[in-house]
């Protein structure tokens, strides 16, 4: 099988020699490279879910549902991200450095909150993500039109099987997105986007915090030190292309 090559450039570090860092500096540098790589992974998985599905408004239910399902996982992760600055822009284990270099991707947040997308984000973080809100759906229920659409979509394999009164009822009736009937779609569409873009920013904070304390604190550890080309010869179904790849919507078991 003709493979794929993936290009990776690798800087070599122990952490014996990092012990010069100070504490609070060897956990920011950790924590940050913790949650870039989850939000990394997230990012990842929600681009290539970012597709309609023309023709079939069932399968399309249940590719919606797997786009937002990653879409707001994406959104809590951030939404930590966020705490983890405002709580470590006032710890003592913090060095000058670091934390001239915290305080200023707080500063960053308050501007990110200042897009359109931040209410949603917000809304979705603190009543959908990460819990079942009962009281929140009982409210929800009441919004609900007399013809409502509450089909069970099931299958042969369990986890092919959806339900989108589930994601109309918890999800768009929670407000956070405009799904009524007289809104135009595009309305919708545009708030979807808003919220795409609100995640894009907080990212795009994550990378630079984490850019500027490998380059302002580790990297001078190491002058002359570079990353160096490896080239990884791997499995073609290891790589996506994008725009054309996609996340499978339907799992099936090998004939």
């Amino acid at each position: 099988m003709k493979q794929a090559l993936q290009r990776l450039y690798v800087f070599h570090l122990r952490w014996h020699e990092l012990q010069s860092l100070s504490r609070g500096e060897r956990a920011l540098f950790a924590v940050s490279s913790f949650a870039l790589s989850e939000v990394n992974v997230l990012q990842r998985l929600s681009l290539f879910s970012l597709y309609q599905v023309s023709g079939n408004k069932h399968v399309e239910e249940a590719a919606s549902i797997q786009r937002n399902v990653l879409l707001r996982l994406v959104t809590l992760k951030l939404f930590e991200f966020r705490k983890l600055v405002e709580r470590s822009s006032s710890s003592g284990e913090l060095s000058g450095r670091c934390r001239a270099i915290v305080e200023s991707k707080l500063d960053d947040l308050k501007r990110i909150d200042d897009l359109p997308g931040f209410r949603i984000a917000k809304l979705i973080r603190n009543k959908v993500v990460g819990h079942y809100d009962f009281e929140q759906t009982i409210r929800s229920v009441d919004r609900c039109e007399d013809d409502f659409e509450c089909s069970l979509y099931l299958a042969d394999e369990a986890g092919n099987s959806f339900f989108p009164i589930g994601e109309k009822i918890v999800f768009e009736r929670l407000g956070a997105l405009p799904i009524e009937r007289e809104r135009a779609e595009a309305d919708s569409a545009a708030e979807v986007q808003q919220w795409i873009d609100w995640t894009t920013a907080v990212g795009q904070c994550l990378k630079d915090l984490h850019f500027q304390v490998f380059f302002e604190v580790v990297a001078p550890l190491f002058d002359g030190r570079k990353a160096r080309q490896r080239d990884e010869w791997i499995d073609p179904d290891l790589v996506g292309d994008h725009p054309t790849f996609r996340i499978p919507v339907f799992l099936r078991d090998a004939p």
